[in-house]
């Protein structure tokens, strides 16, 4: 009865382990008679063959190779030990027998049979995706050694390059150094040459001049060399003068070049110097420089009004005497001096650190502007001139009188009486100026 029991039991959970789509199942054979036989046992469960349980089994069974499977199986497992067999079996109801090897074992207190098995398909098959599996893992590690090989091949390339380099450029430097010690004794023999400082003016003037468009290619220092009768070493000094206030580009494969408007450093020291010895300055970059003092100076005007007191007033009406005492075409360029300590003097005026330094920085780009503008102006009468002048008083009125509003106006129509001496539009853009309250 127990027997029974189990029995059920377990037919219930093995063929539920097949439903589930498993491969391999256990089967169970009752052993009627241990001598063998036509009948020597009951198929009791059997998940792939569930229609055949309870049929009588026989030892003398051949399967298509011809084997005895059960015979093999009986005697196996009577000899107190499990058994290992191969024989053939069909996969499924119905289909053609394939190679299986088989592990069956007996369960004394029922005299049960219980067995499992493997097609040998399946092992070949687990075989070879195993095999693909790891060939793909193998493939996998070579080309993480091939790449860490290529790293540290790399990585030794990089260190040898970086050593020659290192060597190479000891070499260069001492190469040059050796050069400058020569340069200095044919300078200390008293060679008549341009200095560093003047060749880097000159070029940048003429580059300040509009001599030369955005992009366009400056010439080869073999030929400046020879313009200016000048070593190698030093015009290269006088270039990288220029390539550090923006004016130039040195790119290798294309040569030097010269660098767009937006790039030149205005405040640059250097550039202050070379625009103060410049004639002609590049119509543009009056243009940017008209357009920033409309949009700065109203605004300085104005805090200047709230900020000025006894000594910057002071300063202020002398610039403007002396504007005045110079109104002439005799006196034009004292005239612009004049003008140009004005105009600074409003910056000095405002008391910010800041201003004061951007008044001293741009002073000569003012001046530039300022005797462009009078240059223009000459082809007025008297009465433009005498205007200009009252303009300019209405700015140091304002001033005087703490009107920031009404400075911050009278510095617009300034400006605009430039802009209309030299030709330029009105519609440059500007800070939107605070109102002040006094």
């Amino acid at each position: 009865m127990v027997a029974f029991l189990v029995a059920n039991e377990l037919r219930q959970s093995l063929h539920a382990s097949l439903d589930k789509g498993e491969s391999r199942y256990v089967w169970i054979n009752e052993i009627l008679d241990p001598t063998g036989g036509p009948g020597y046992a009951r198929r009791l469960i059997h998940p792939l063959l569930p229609g055949t349980e309870g049929t009588l089994l026989s030892t003398e069974h051949r399967d298509s190779s011809g084997r005895q499977p059960y015979k093999t199986e009986l005697e196996g497992v009577l000899q107190g030990s499990g058994i290992f067999f191969d024989y053939r079996f069909p996969r499924s109801r119905g289909g053609p027998e394939e190679d299986k090897t088989t592990y069956a074992a007996l369960y004394p207190p029922f005299q049960w049979i219980v067995a499992s098995g493997v097609y040998m398909g399946d092992i070949n098959n687990a075989a070879l995706t195993a095999h693909a599996d790891i060939m793909q893992e193998k493939s996998r590690l070579e080309r993480w050694h091939l790449l860490l090989t290529l790293g540290a091949c790399l990585l030794l390339f990089l260190a040898i390059g970086h050593a020659l380099f290192r060597q190479s450029r000891t070499r260069q430097r001492q190469m040059r150094q050796r050069m400058g010690r020569l340069e200095n004794e044919l300078e200390q023999r008293g060679e008549d040459r341009l200095s560093m400082e003047a060749i880097a003016a000159c070029l940048a003037r003429e580059i300040l001049a509009g001599k030369f468009e955005p992009d366009d290619n400056f010439p080869r220092e073999m030929d400046l060399c020879k313009r200016f009768d000048a070593s190698r070493n030093r015009l290269r000094n006088a270039l990288a003068q220029l390539v550090g206030a923006g004016l130039l580009e040195r790119t290798a494969g294309r040569g030097t070049l010269v660098r767009p408007m937006s790039e030149w450093q205005l405040l640059d020291p250097l550039m202050s110097d070379w625009i103060s010895g410049l004639e002609g300055i590049n119509p543009a970059l009056m243009r940017e420089i008209y357009a920033f003092r409309l949009s700065v100076e109203p605004y300085v005007s104005a805090l200047a009004a709230t900020k000025a007191n006894a000594q910057d007033l002071a300063r202020l009406e002398r610039a403007f005497e002396g504007m005045v005492a110079t109104a002439n075409d005799e006196q034009q360029a004292a005239h612009s001096e004049f003008d140009v300590a004005f105009h600074e003097a409003i910056y000095r005026a405002t008391h910010n650190l800041v201003w004061a330094q951007l008044g001293s920085l741009l002073r000569p780009s003012i001046s530039q502007l300022i005797e462009s503008s009078q240059q223009a102006a000459q082809q007025h009468d008297q009465a433009h001139h005498r205007a200009s002048l009252e303009r300019h008083r209405a700015v140091m009125e304002a001033i005087r009188l703490r009107q920031p509003d009404m400075a911050r106006t009278c510095a617009e129509r300034v400006l605009e009486t430039a802009a209309r001496d030299l030709g330029f539009g009105l519609d440059h853009p500007r800070l939107e100026t605070p109102r002040f309250s006094t």
